[in-house]
């Protein structure tokens, strides 16, 4: 951990990873410990189709900000939990639309009430680092659609300077 300090920058990755990945096992340790079949990775999946209803792949990718693989990745285990049921669409039968099971929606209010429990308690912990997380990943990500990170190592920390 040390070494990573001392990479600076060049260790944010690998910090952010396994920052990452505590948090989702210190969640899905809540979930197991209130009896649920249920992988914090599944909370925005869930979130999104229990607010807009049953989505296509692509529209729930495009409004993740994810990859298709990824929330195929993600969907797969949540249909084998009997969480969601995925068919095709009536209207056009090359999209495969995503829905909450009768299951999902029964277990919802509970699985609701935890992620947001968990969101307070998230944020509660960088609060605790003196660090008011949501608005520093905004402008990160504001910066980084100004100019992509290749970019900006590549023209000199000059350019870095006045894009960020």
């Amino acid at each position: 951990m040390d070494f990573l300090k001392e990479l600076g920058g060049l260790g944010l990755e690998l910090r952010f990873k396994r920052l990452t990945k505590a948090l989702r096992e210190e969640a899905d340790r809540v979930y197991r410990h209130y009896g649920f079949d249920f992988q914090e990775k599944w909370c925005p999946v869930f979130l999104l189709l229990r607010k807009q209803g049953p989505l296509a792949i692509t529209e729930i990718s495009r409004k993740l900000g994810s990859s298709h693989a990824s929330v195929l990745k993600i969907t797969r285990p949540m249909n084998e939990a009997g969480l969601l049921v995925i068919h095709k669409d009536r209207l056009d039968g090359r999209k495969r639309l995503l829905k909450l099971t009768l299951k999902a929606e029964k277990l919802a209010p509970q699985l609701e009430e935890l992620c947001q429990r968990l969101n307070d308690a998230q944020l509660a912990l960088f609060r605790v680092a003196q660090c008011d997380v949501m608005p520093i990943l905004d402008r990160v990500e504001a910066a980084l659609e100004r100019e992509d990170l290749s970019q900006r190592a590549i023209a000199g920390p000059e350019s870095s300077v006045s894009s960020a």
